[in-house]
């Protein structure tokens, strides 16, 4: 069993392994599965008002909340993407090479997504009223990572998750640049200024909502406070000793259950990405949470989360139309009916994730370096 966990093992460049941030992949691709796996079983428009919602629409609400599994991904990438940068600005470590740290990241991120693109754009014409002919810009401007600035926010047909990866890559590019603020030498200061910056940023999506703007929700520019909150991250990893506190876990657990109340309150919205941080934060650091999330199956599942998140949509679909259906009988209502073929979907989906993963991921991912 250990030998097949280390198959699936994530590998890291630094040779450095965090299986509970792992943990916290898996909980984030779960929410985005279980989010579209939702949409596929209950009826639109998704409850956003918790005020309004009654009885079985609980699991609906709280399902139709998942999407917020992606600025989980946020935080983490800004934790990770900086974390050598961060190293060596703080203690004095080698200098990040940008060449090397550009061209592994094309390497990593570029090879699995051109791949799903192409299965897109070859499949797509055969089962809807696109063409090629229709697809081919689409595909060009999502292969430079600028769909979304091209057209203006659309989702994109050939890989309707793909606008996250674009404001992954904005973030990758500006992450060396970002990164000089881990150059200020008091720890208090540093800590406050990307705590500052943070907030701050947060309420960039106001200056351009309800304008000709609104497609800047789908850049970096709506979604700054995730990845600077991950940097902070960075920071106390680097600058404090692991608490690992149970009474982390009594805190951290009410919250992972109170954020979806507060998505849509918008008089706080913009504590939402502090709140989410300081959550998963103290996931890592608790002693019962962090024991979970470092449990070896929830941090190999987390570590194929790319490989789910670019093909899970392709697989809903199949799974749902060949093989659930077949099965059960859903019903388009908020009904704990639902619940049955929904979790047999989203189930599917995680078996399928090793697989996706042996072939897709793990070969673009960077060699531990040799010491």
């Amino acid at each position: 069993m250990k030998t097949l966990f280390q198959l699936f093992k994530r590998r890291t460049r630094s040779g450095n392994y965090l299986p509970e941030l792992d943990g916290l992949r898996f909980i984030a691709i779960l929410l985005v599965v279980l989010f579209h796996s939702y949409v596929y079983f209950y009826p639109k428009p998704y409850p956003n008002n918790y005020t309004e919602v009654e009885g079985a629409q609980w699991i609906s609400y709280f399902m139709a909340q998942g999407w917020f599994g992606v600025q989980v991904f946020f935080i983490i990438s800004g934790f990770i993407i900086t974390l050598p940068f961060a190293a060596h600005w703080i203690h004095g470590s080698r200098k990040p090479n940008i060449k090397n740290y550009l061209t592994r990241r094309f390497i990593r991120i570029e090879i699995p997504y051109f791949v799903a693109l192409l299965l897109g754009f070859l499949i797509l014409p055969h089962i809807s009223s696109h063409s090629y002919q229709d697809l081919l810009p689409r595909l060009g401007a999502s292969s430079l990572y600028a769909h979304s600035l091209i057209y203006s926010g659309e989702l994109n047909p050939l890989l309707p998750p793909a606008w996250t990866l674009e404001i992954e890559i904005q973030f990758y590019l500006l992450a060396p640049l970002l990164a000089l603020l881990f150059r200020i030498s008091h720890p208090t200061l540093r800590r406050g200024t990307l705590l500052t910056l943070a907030v701050l940023s947060g309420f960039l999506p106001r200056l351009y909502t309800n304008t000709t703007m609104e497609w800047l929700d789908y850049t970096l520019a709506a979604h700054l406070p995730y990845f600077l909150l991950g940097m902070l991250m960075t920071e106390l990893h680097l600058t404090m000793e692991s608490p690992n506190k149970i009474g982390f876990d009594f805190i951290a657990i009410p919250l992972w259950l109170t954020l979806p109340l507060l998505l849509h309150t918008p008089s706080i919205s913009f504590l939402v990405p502090t709140l989410l941080a300081v959550t998963m934060w103290m996931s890592m650091h608790g002693r019962a949470l962090k024991h979970f999330l470092s449990r070896p199956w929830i941090a190999a599942l987390g570590g194929m989360c790319y490989s789910i998140y670019l093909f899970h949509g392709a697989i809903l679909e199949l799974v749902k139309k060949h093989i659930v259906d077949q099965l059960i009988e859903s019903k388009i209502e908020h009904s704990l009916h639902n619940l049955a073929p929904l979790i047999l979907t989203a189930a599917l989906v995680f078996l399928s994730a090793p697989l996706l993963y042996l072939c897709f991921e793990k070969p673009f991912m960077p060699k531990p370096r040799q010491k």
